[in-house]
């Protein structure tokens, strides 16, 4: 077993990184399809959990570091947040990941996802192995039943939370319709747009967007007030991040 990496300093992310790429480049030639790597970011590197998803969707390139994947909109500052806040304690003890790292057309990655993540798994274990081997949470009940049928982590050494894309916003609906216990334990707080706004800037700031780039997300995504819908996805996330926790 190789040694935890301390700080996204350590070449052997770099290195990985470097290896991300190769791999869609060989993406590209095995599956004919556009692909291109979308910066992770870089939250923890000894996390406590790792949150994995299934492949960004066609985005920025590395050529432009000021966007990175799950730090760029609403609703990626909601998963954020939550995390920080009822998986992490008010801590960054996460991290934050896809099983495929190259940004794809979707009807190309329903097409070529078993072969492709087949591919990737190699890549996905040694990411997991230098951070740590943390718990795994998969963004995505469709990415936690495929798990089950591909066997890539045993069932029992991994939790799902739901996605948070707009598309899914049906099951978040029935989830918490369904699932979470009406009392006031679950309430959010009445400045929540604020404190998922604190987030924003600070995980902005840990990753060095420019000032403008930083400035334009905050006017775009922060200008309205959070929905009804926000604020269901901010207490389906609010009640299964507190029961991924230990419970002590």
């Amino acid at each position: 077993m190789h040694e935890t990496m301390k700080t996204f300093a350590d070449p052997r992310w770099k290195a990985l990184i470097e290896k991300f790429e190769k791999r869609i480049e060989e993406d590209i030639k095995e599956f004919d399809c556009w692909s291109t790597y979308v910066e992770l970011p870089e939250i923890c590197p000894k996390p406590e959990f790792c949150l994995i998803s299934m492949e960004p969707g066609p985005g920025k390139d590395r050529k432009k570091p000021e966007y990175r994947n799950f730090i760029a909109n609403k609703r990626d500052f909601i998963l954020n947040y939550c995390a920080y806040h009822y998986l992490g304690a008010k801590r960054l003890n996460y991290q934050i990941t896809d099983m495929a790292k190259g940004g794809i057309l979707i009807n190309d990655a329903k097409k070529t996802q078993s072969a492709r993540y087949k591919k990737w798994l190699p890549l996905l274990k040694e990411e997991l192995e230098l951070l740590g081997n943390p718990k795994i949470i998969f963004i995505g009940k469709g990415l936690y039943d495929l798990n089950k049928k591909e066997n890539y982590f045993p069932v029992s050494d991994v939790r799902y939370i739901l996605h948070h894309s707009g598309a899914n916003t049906k099951h978040v609906n029935s989830y918490f319709d369904k699932s979470i216990p009406n009392n006031k334990k679950y309430e959010l707080p009445k400045n929540v747009k604020e404190e998922v706004k604190e987030i924003a800037i600070m995980l902005m700031e840990k990753h060095n967007y420019s000032v403008k780039i930083k400035e334009e997300i905050l006017k775009k995504q922060f200008r309205k007030e959070f929905t009804e819908q926000d604020k269901r996805l901010l207490t389906v996330y609010r009640y299964d991040f507190e029961n991924c926790r230990p419970h002590t």
